[in-house]
């Protein structure tokens, strides 16, 4: 039965990749045709690709600063991301800070607020600061979206260190700041992972902050 099971499985699995990769591929082919043949839906392969589409897109359409824009405000994002993360994770995970289950919990509601909410409060605070249509000003916004995920899932990683290894890192001399950066970040290296690529897409796909502060 389960030699049988294997290649059904298998199938299942093929036809639920094509399901998924079915409005990726005709994105491809649409990409490839002129603007008379994009309207035209008989016709799923173009006869002649205009692969010049792409250098068009590149060059004249202003694709190219909106995509370096874009690049640079998600790895300068994710990368804030990551410093502001660590400490506060570990903070939560092994100090005994007064009103931590507080902290905690508000930093997890900041997680499933509407991002509607913040739009007029965050113009208004641009405009007066300066910050609004700069890349700053969107690399320091999307601490809102990255930064309560992150610290929820590095404090969940900095749990699982056995405490025993920072007290031999004491006992040998370590200080805090360098208990943190020698210690704690190498073994936290999955979950920074983690959060790297969650923050990154979160910055790539979203609009909504962008449009409203810029």
């Amino acid at each position: 039965m389960k030699s049988r099971a294997r290649p059904a499985a298998a199938i299942i699995a093929i036809l639920i990749s094509l399901l998924f990769l079915g409005p990726i591929f005709w994105v491809f082919v649409t990409s490839l045709k002129t603007a008379v043949d994009a309207l035209d839906v008989r016709m799923i392969i173009p006869l002649h690709p205009k692969w010049s589409n792409y250098l068009d897109a590149w060059n004249f359409s202003g694709y190219q600063a909106t995509y370096i824009n874009t690049v640079i405000e998600s790895v300068g994002s994710t990368m804030l991301t990551i410093v502001l993360a660590i400490p506060a994770a570990y903070a939560l995970a092994r100090f005994k800070i007064r009103g931590r289950k507080t902290i905690r919990a508000s930093t997890f509601m900041m997680a499933l607020l509407p991002e509607v909410i913040f739009i007029v409060p965050l113009y208004v605070l641009y405009r007066i600061t300066g910050l609004y249509d700069t890349r700053l000003g969107i690399i320091l916004v999307f601490q809102i979206v990255n930064l309560p995920y992150a610290i929820w899932i590095l404090e969940s990683f900095v749990r699982t260190i056995p405490v025993a290894i920072e007290e031999s890192a004491i006992v040998d001399g370590a200080s805090g700041t360098r208990l943190l950066a020698r210690i704690i970040v190498p073994i936290l290296a999955p979950g920074i992972s983690a959060v790297a690529v969650i923050s990154f897409i979160n910055v790539w796909v979203e609009l909504l902050y962008p449009v409203s502060v810029s």
